[in-house]
Parts: structure tokens; C-alpha cells; sequence
């Protein structure tokens, strides 16, 4: 089932005249309207309207049957959310696919759409990664293309998605036409998908698709779709959404949020509130040996989608910025969720603490927009002697579904390659630098599975400190180019080593490269910059209380031309004293460049030595050394 842009897996059970139980854990107030389109044994579908009723936090809802719902009886269309009727109990009902209709041709006639004249249940098009490449956001827009956000660079192969309307104002009872524009570089067949959404900018109020529709390189199509506005329809301002996925709803592929907006001129009813973005900080800062005290002052920038917002729209980097699929700056203000290192190779399970959507719900309350998570190659390659139970298939599923509940929550996941280990030996512990032997498959794996999926951020190392920990020009060679590298006893992989690896799967993701000497020094990073091609990399910087750079002053000579040129997310912050005179100092500091930053660590504990930032998972109370952080996250 999609809503908006995320998607939902769910089970349905206790069918019965006058409703279902939905088991699911999608986020849903009680009295919404709902649609579900049953599939029956001979291929026809049938759909009722129903409305939501007590929906118990994070274990699905009650639905009652309000009535059949006639604007559509008949063959079950492409996109139908489906479920089969059984005999007997079944686990996970198993959906049933919808007949696929012949292609249309390519491009002169108007192409014919299905329509769904109102939709709260909708297709569910995959936006995990999948094995077409998906661009991090929509390109630049067509010329004809009104109120578009500002586009976000999409690599080759591209998409360029654009609307127009045939009015900017139409009167309630009056029929408007939009226009989708869709240009593909290369020949592809995909479904295009046009939506109409309401004032709230959460209601779908119209949708019409156009599937199997074939393009030749570099041809541009535009599909018309004609919107009979109801005499009730509340005035205000209207949005068009224009998508393309793969045939069948198989894939998203790329995805222009307001592409176009038109006003309807009606009473202004009040709308749904929209949901309060999780505030953020502005802009990025970073690291050279010139210092810049005068900074200029962070432009204002929209935060990533709070808790309930819907998915984590996609990144890329833009200059010195995150962007959105929207065209928004992001600034990532989240956690370290310590455990996924370690657990598995000591060979007692996948995390330290719950990893389930009641921990993220309890995450969400800090208003949090991202979690960092720690990965352990040995676990995820299955290799040196890793148990089974904790390693391989097991362990990259564990994975897999936790970012998906983040993603699902609003959250954005940054992956981080925290333990390695060359050879035969065991992945126990941070070493100078990732290896040669198996950090680069690592890499091409991980890019593989999370691919197209952009709300992902992949941080290629932890915390490199190469040269004996050294700002030296031979720790920082080292970190570019690996090889034999001094004070590291075995074949390093470098930077540039696995972020081609990442690159040659087609994955655009942001990677994030954090400095030498534990991640504290970034001063030489724009001198070593790996190169590129898609020019979609962030520094990763590292600020605890006991590194060599720990005051303001230091950060004002590391965080000077490189905050103008590229992202900086601080990865990891932290004070082993419970000192939150530093961390306040710390955090002002970051806001007032417009850096991400992401306190070490999400874990249940108490004392300050182990910077645990919550005393009990469920309820996420902070400790005293976590309270800075929780307060400081409420009020940004």
C-alpha cells in the first residue's frame, strides 16, 4: 500500500461484512478514510470504502466497512493494492498480480490513462533499491514545467519530469487540464504516474497512470490528464506530482514533487494540518588550516521530514549542501545506534537493544531526522569464522529491514563501515584503515542492496588514523590511495579504491569520507578529495572532548574553506566526562555553520564514561549526559 511517496507491507485479516483488521505499522489517526480494492478468484476486484477506527500504536487498526465504493467494479487494474481470500489462517497473505495491459505505442497518440478518481490506498511501487539505477531526485525540470522545486543533478541514464496546467486558477464544478512532460536519455518502458493533491499536501485528490509506456532515447512525451473539480472541493492551492516507476509499479524511478500548482477557487475550508517538520540546523562547515572567524551567515534551510511526515526524501549533495527531492536544504540532525559491530562477531545477536518501529517511535520523540548505523564486514561477508546465525544473509536482511523502518518513519540511514580486519583475522576491533582484502567487496555489496535508494548515506570508514595517527602527507595518501602504508600492517584500501567500487554498481548514493587522525583532522581533505564522477561526496568529522581538535577556535581553522565547497557531517560527538558545557559548545557551534552532527550513542545506560544518551530504550529518557542532546534537538 503507498501514501504519498512510502510504502507499507501489511497483513489483512478478519474479513467479515462490516470490516477487517489491518496488521501494519503504518502511522494512521482514527476516523481516516481508507479504500481497499479486493481481488477475487475469477480476476474481477470489487472496492469498499471504509474509514479507520482505533488504531493502536504500532500494531495496526480496526477498519469499518462504510460502503462499496461503484466508481470502479470490474478486472483488477494495474496498481490495485491486492490480498487473496483463503480458506484457512495464512501468515502473510500473498498478493495477487494484477494482468499487465499490452504496451502502448510509443508516440503519437495520446497515450490512455487509468484513472482513480479519489485514493487513500494506493499502488505500492518499490522504492527499496532494485536493480535499475534510480536517480537521487527529479532532473531539471521541462520549460513547461510551472512551480517546480529546484531540481536535483540526475546521473546519466536520465529522467527530466515536468507539468503544466491549462489554467492557474479554475473555479470549483470547472474542469482544468495538466500536461505531464517526461524526456528519457535512454530508451526505457515505464509507467508515468500524474497526481493531483490537496491544499494539506497530504490528501490525493485525482490520479491517473499511463503503464508500458516506451521511450526512445532522448524522446520527450506528454501525457494529458483532465481533472472534473468537485463543486465541494476546498479552495486554496492544488499540487501536481508527476513519478515515473518501472512497468508495473515495480520500481520508482524518478519523482518530482510539485511539479506544477494551481489555485482553486472555492471557500477556504480549514485543511488538515500539516505535519511540523523536524526543525535543523542550516548549512555546513568544515575543515582547512585557514582559519575563517568571519564566517557568512547559514542561509535558512528547510529540515529533512520530521516524525510522520512520510518517507525520507532522497539526497544528493549540492555544493556545500544536502538536498532533497524537493530542492530543499537538509541539515541531518540524528544518532549513533551502537551494536550492529559488534554483537554479530562476538556471536550473540544482531544489535545491542531493540531494532524494531516501537525503538524508532521512541527515536522520533527527540525529533531526530537520521540514525547512524555501524556495520562489521566480517558479519556482513559471512567470513572468519562469523556465526551463521549472525552473519551473511542473516545479517544483511537484519540490516536491510532496519533501514527500511527508518526510511518508513521519515529517517535517514547513514551505513558506516566501523570494524574490519585483513585476511583470516576477525573484524574485533577499529584498526587504522580499512583493507584491501575485503573492504572493496564489502563496499560493492552494500552499494548493490541500497542502491537507488537515496535516503541512504554510505561513510566508506569510521575513523581512519593511518601514520600513527599523524596529519602527516603520508597518513593522508594513505587514506586516498591505500596501499603499504606506515603504522598500518597490512594492504590498506583507500578512499578512491572504495568509492569506485560503490560507483561501478551504479549506485548514486551520498558517501560520506570522514579525515585522519580518528576522524578529528579534515584539514587536508579537499587536497586529497577523491575523484567523483558524480561529484555526490561529504566530509565526515569527528569532535569529542578528548581529541587533539576540541575547542571552538580549532574548529573555526578546520572548518573554513571546506565548509564552503562540500557538506560536513559530524558523524560522531560525544563527552566522556558528561561535560555538556562542551557539548552545548559544541552543537552552537555546528548550528551557527549549518553542520550535521550525530551524538555518540543511542544506548541504554547510565554514568558518563559510555556516553550512553538514553537509560531505557521504550521510553527513550535521557541520562544526564543524553539531556543536552534531547534539549537541544526539542528546541532546533
Amino acid at each position: 500500500v503507498r501514501v504519498g511517496l512510502l510504502d507499507f507491507k501489511l497483513r489483512i485479516y478478519d474479513l467479515s461484512v462490516g470490516g477487517c483488521l489491518i496488521d501494519s505499522l503504518t502511522e494512521i489517526t482514527s476516523e481516516h478514510p481508507i479504500r481497499l480494492r479486493i481481488v477475487l478468484p475469477d480476476g474481477n476486484s470489487v472496492t469498499v470504502r471504509g474509514q479507520i477506527k482505533l488504531p493502536p500504536r504500532d500494531i495496526g487498526y480496526a477498519v469499518r466497512f462504510i460502503d462499496l465504493d461503484d466508481s470502479y467494479i470490474g478486472p483488477a487494474p494495474i496498481a490495485a493494492a491486492t490480498f487473496i481470500v483463503v480458506p484457512a489462517p495464512a501468515a502473510t497473505p500473498t498478493p495477487t498480480s494484477p494482468p499487465t495491459p499490452a504496451p502502448t505505442a510509443p508516440p503519437t497518440p495520446a497515450p490512455t490513462a487509468s484513472v482513480v478518481p479519489i485514493r487513500t490506498v494506493t499502488p505500492a511501487p518499490t522504492v527499496a533499491p532494485t536493480a535499475t539505477p534510480a536517480p537521487t531526485a527529479p532532473p531539471t525540470p521541462a520549460p513547461t514545467a510551472t512551480a517546480a522545486p529546484t531540481p536535483a543533478p540526475t546521473p546519466t541514464p536520465g529522467l527530466t519530469l515536468g507539468a503544466s496546467t491549462t489554467s492557474s486558477t479554475i473555479a470549483a464544478g470547472g474542469t482544468l487540464g495538466i500536461s505531464a512532460s517526461i524526456t528519457s536519455a535512454i530508451a526505457r518502458t515505464v509507467l508515468v504516474d500524474v497526481e493531483v493533491i490537496a491544499p494539506d499536501d497530504v490528501t490525493l485528490v485525482h490520479q491517473e497512470w499511463f503503464d508500458n509506456q516506451t521511450f526512445t532515447a532522448g524522446q520527450t512525451r506528454a501525457y494529458p490528464v483532465s481533472w472534473l473539480v468537485p463543486t465541494t472541493a476546498v479552495g486554496g492551492t492544488y499540487f501536481v506530482n508527476v513519478g515515473v516507476f518501472a512497468a508495473g509499479w515495480t520500481a520508482l524511478y524518478s519523482w518530482n514533487e510539485h511539479a506544477a500548482t494551481f489555485a482553486v477557487s472555492a471557500p477556504i475550508a480549514t485543511p488538515s494540518p500539516v505535519p511540523t517538520p523536524t526543525p535543523g540546523p542550516t548549512a555546513t562547515p568544515g575543515p582547512t588550516a585557514t582559519p575563517s572567524p568571519a564566517a557568512t551567515p547559514a542561509p535558512t534551510v528547510t529540515p529533512a521530514p520530521s516524525a510522520g511526515s512520510g518517507a525520507a526524501s532522497p539526497l544528493h549533495v549540492q555544493g556545500a549542501k544536502l538536498i532533497n527531492g524537493l530542492g530543499q536544504t537538509v541539515v541531518l540532525h540524528g544518532v549513533n545506534r551502537m551494536g550492529t559491530e559488534y554483537a554479530c562477531v562476538q556471536g550473540w545477536g544482531f544489535s545491542d537493544g531493540p531494532n524494531d518501529a516501537a525503538s524508532i517511535q521512541a527515536m522520533k520523540t527527540w525529533k531526530i531526522n537520521a540514525v547512524r548505523i555501524p556495520l562489521n564486514e566480517d558479519c556482513w561477508l559471512a567470513i572468519n569464522g562469523v556465526s551463521s546465525a549472525y552473519s551473511g544473509a542473516n545479517y544483511q536482511n537484519m540490516v536491510k529491514s532496519y533501514v527500511s523502518l527508518l526510511n518508513q518513519a521519515g529517517l535517514y540511514a547513514i551505513l558506516d563501515l566501523h570494524w574490519t580486519a585483513p585476511g583470516s583475522q576477525q573484524a574485533t576491533q577499529q584498526v587504522p584503515m580499512p583493507d584491501q582484502d575485503h573492504s572493496p567487496t564489502f563496499w560493492s555489496q552494500v552499494a548493490n542492496t541500497f542502491k537507488g535508494n537515496n535516503a541512504v548515506l554510505l561513510e566508506l570508514f569510521n575513523e581512519p588514523w593511518p601514520d600513527n595517527q599523524q596529519n602527516s602527507t603520508a597518513a593522508w595518501t594513505c587514506w586516498r590511495d591505500g596501499g603499504s602504508c606506515s603504522g598500518v600492517g597490512y594492504q590498506a584500501a583507500g578512499m578512491q579504491t572504495m568509492l569506485n567500487s560503490v560507483r561501478a554498481t551504479g549506485a548514486t548514493n551520498v558517501v560520506v569520507l570522514t579525515g585522519t587522525q580518528w576522524g578529528n583532522n579534515v584539514s587536508q581533505w579537499l587536497a586529497y578529495k577523491p575523484n567523483d564522477p558524480l561529484n555526490n561526496l561529504a566530509a565526515g568529522w569527528h569532535l569529542y572532548n578528548f581529541n587533539i581538535c576540541s575547542s571552538s577556535s580549532c574548529y573555526d581553522s578546520q572548518a573554513g574553506t571546506l565548509a564552503a565547497q562540500v557538506p560536513i557531517l559530524v558523524t560522531e560527538t560525544g563527552a566522556d566526562s558528561c561535560d555538556n558545557a562542551f557539548n552545548d559548545m559544541v552543537m552552537t557551534w555546528l548550528d551557527g555553520k549549518g553542520d550535521s552532527y550525530f551524538p555518540w550513542s543511542w544506548n541504554a545506560g547510565s554514568g558518563c564514561g559510555g556516553m550512553a544518551l538514553i537509560s531505557d530504550y521504550n521510553s527513550a529518557t535521557p541520562t544526564t549526559y543524553g539531556q543536552v542532546y534531547r534539549t537541544h534537538f526539542l528546541a532546533h
